[in-house]
């Protein structure tokens, strides 16, 4: 199949495909919340109240938030690049969602590992973070706790009808690969 010069140039190789427009999504769409969390730390520091709990929110905002969703689809780019090095891809941008759109996958069993590897990678990070939660102070817990859960929710992504759910389930049983 051909394309025009204006839609070929959307598309690229994995390697060739650059992440600033993934960390400049997450960055724009993390900004709103941050600000209003940087504003009532502010009201609370200048009357004098406590701010720890904007500043764990913040955390759990930049780490649980736009940290995992910056992990999930760097996972999705990184097992492109290692599994799938002749497909095209391109950033697909909405004003609260950024995907990693994939055309011409070499195999089923690829298509399906990509599209798992960007909810497994959080998930993992979940995991280990909330294994390593009480070896850490007793003050950081909860918000640890937080990005931790966060983070492993991501694992709802491979259930249908989520985008990658849907890819995992299609690619290995359209080929009796999952019986």
């Amino acid at each position: 199949m051909r394309h025009s010069s204006s839609e070929s140039a959307w598309w690229c190789a994995p390697r060739h495909l650059s992440l600033r427009p993934l960390l400049n999504h997450v960055v724009i769409t993390g900004c709103v919340p941050a600000a209003i969390l940087v504003l009532g730390w502010a009201v609370c520091a200048a009357s004098g109240s406590d701010t720890s709990l904007f500043v764990k929110l913040l955390a759990i905002l930049v780490l649980g938030g736009m940290g995992s969703y910056f992990l999930h689809e760097f996972c999705h780019w990184l097992s492109l690049r290692a599994t799938s090095p002749g497909t095209l891809v391109r950033w697909e941008m909405t004003p609260l969602r950024i995907s990693l759109l994939v055309r011409n996958t070499p195999s089923p069993r690829a298509a399906a590992l990509n599209a798992a590897a960007g909810p497994l990678g959080p998930a993992v990070v979940g995991c280990v973070v909330l294994l390593i939660r009480p070896l850490l102070p007793a003050a950081m817990s909860g918000t640890v706790q937080a990005i931790g859960w966060l983070c492993l929710g991501h694992i709802l992504f491979l259930i249908p009808p989520s985008t990658d759910g849907l890819t995992v389930l299609f690619e290995l049983t359209k080929r009796g690969q999952l019986s």
